[in-house]
């Protein structure tokens, strides 16, 4: 069947244009909930455990999906923009995903998903689709999802674009929102910037009101990158100052050809990169302001993800999951890729492929009777290829001597393969590694004391037992002098 609008949106984007994902906003709907809720971390539709569901093929009822509407088209310039190489993939200039391939997306992961999922929105910049669009989309869920089932939404955007018609539409289908805001002005403005090389900031900021007048749920996102990453106190401070209770902090991690080398180690990190080291440190900072302040109202996804593994034995988080099984990526065009880090035909899983068009004669036909309208792709799930998405989800525990005899491997698991040499090529330790350490080694006491504590259904007291502090925070002892009789 051919959808149209009455008010069609014709958008042909700018090849050269790229776009930005930044965001592993994998979570959202089922992790909301007032902090150390008896469900606040176990009871989300992302599960990134060790699954036997990896050797078990893909199906809608172990599978989530996102959806990349407009693939990597977008309204900014990013300098740090890890999408831009499949923009450059293209083989013409990205368009809006048809609703054709949409419905067949939707009427075939629908009615065998489970009684509970979550769908992610991204790009790009999402939005880029249009209003209508995503009211046809809704339109198409209600069409195909199951009596009684639940489709939780969530979108990430740099926010530039929202008006009060998006806010509006976003607070009527309880979206979850992840808005990119890096922190401090001087350090978004330097990389995020639009195609006339303006910064973005105060738009930002100008969006995220939109989301606050309309009760829109909503998560910040930083990409920490060379700059903000040195300013940990800064920018946290700032990010409370702004009243946010989800935040989510995203390292940019991407890797460059070195010409001073060769082989396997002809790569190195970006310059827009955070050090493995500072970014360990970031986190330190972060963590004890948080643990003594704010670990009752804020969420922290990095956090919150450790804790789940600790208390629950998996991670609501891909990162630091022991797959990266679960979810498929499927771009504008209807193909699907096993994550959106990895938009590679080396790692291309399948296609959604549109509805044949009836024709006669040569002539198409526009079916006059619902029965006459050419199928739908529903079973382009079963199709894709199980034994490659396999391969690339156990890629994640092909670990190095140096991980394998790591004590912090339970909880990090090497983490994104993306981080690591030659974007997980070989199994060495990801760039992160030193960071990861330093933070564990700092923070695990009080994790696993937090951690206790929602295992068995308790909200932790305020003030922690010195015995799990870090030795430089504890109480110092008053010494007395006994009296002479």
């Amino acid at each position: 069947m051919a959808w149209t609008f009455s008010d069609e949106v014709t958008f042909t984007p700018d090849s050269e244009t790229p776009g930005f994902s930044g965001m592993e906003m994998n979570a959202a709907p089922g992790d909301r909930g007032a902090r150390f809720d008896e469900d606040a971390l176990g009871g989300g539709p992302f599960n990134f455990s060790a699954t036997p569901g990896v050797s078990q093929g893909l199906s809608p009822r172990r599978t989530t999906i996102m959806l990349k509407p407009v693939g990597a088209t977008c309204n900014l310039a990013c300098d740090y923009c890890y999408y831009l190489p499949v923009a450059q993939g293209y083989e013409a200039p990205a368009k809006r995903m048809s609703l054709d391939v949409l419905e067949s997306v939707l009427a075939g992961y629908l009615p065998e998903a489970a009684a509970e999922v979550s769908i992610a929105w991204q790009g790009g910049e999402p939005t880029l689709a249009g209003l209508p669009w995503f009211k046809k989309m809704i339109e198409l869920v209600e069409k195909h999802r199951r009596p009684g089932q639940t489709v939780n939404h969530a979108l990430q955007t740099n926010g530039t674009r929202l008006n009060d018609d998006w806010g509006a539409f976003l607070h009527q289908h309880q979206f979850l929102v992840g808005l990119s805001l890096d922190g401090l002005l001087r350090d978004h403005d330097h990389y995020r910037k639009d195609r006339q090389q303006r910064g973005t900031y105060q738009r930002v900021l100008d969006g995220r009101a939109i989301l606050q007048k309309h009760k829109v749920e909503h998560n910040l996102l930083v990409v920490l990158n060379d700059r903000n990453v040195t300013r940990p106190r800064e920018v946290w401070r700032q990010l409370m100052a702004l009243r946010t209770d989800w935040i989510q902090f995203i390292p940019a991690v991407e890797w460059v050809h070195d010409p001073d080398a060769t082989g396997d180690h002809a790569w190195k990190t970006a310059d827009f990169s955070p050090p493995g080291e500072a970014y360990g440190r970031f986190l330190i900072h972060v963590f004890d302001d948080w643990f003594a302040h704010h670990r009752h109202r804020v969420s922290v996804r990095m956090f919150d993800a450790v804790l789940s593994i600790l208390a629950r034995g998996y991670s609501t988080e891909c990162t630091l999951g022991n797959t990266c099984a679960g979810q498929v990526t499927l771009e504008h065009d209807g193909s699907v890729y096993g994550c959106d880090h990895f938009v590679e035909p080396n790692w291309g899983l399948g296609q959604v492929s549109p509805p044949v068009s009836l024709t006669c004669n040569g002539q198409k036909l526009d079916p006059s009777e619902p029965g006459d309208a050419a199928p739908l792709d529903t079973d382009w799930m079963s199709r894709l290829d199980s034994p490659r998405f396999e391969t690339f989800a156990r890629r994640k525990q092909e670990h190095g001597a140096m991980c394998r005899s790591c004590d912090f491997r339970r909880v990090c698991n090497g983490g994104c393969p993306k981080h690591r040499p030659v974007r997980g090529s070989r199994p060495a330790p990801s760039a992160l590694c030193s960071g990861y350490r330093m933070f564990f080694a700092h923070a695990m006491p009080r994790l696993e004391w937090l951690a206790g504590y929602i295992q068995r259904g308790d909200i932790p007291p305020a003030e922690a037992p010195s015995s799990i502090m870090p030795r430089n925070s504890r109480k110092p002892r008053v010494k007395t002098r006994k009296k002479r009789r």
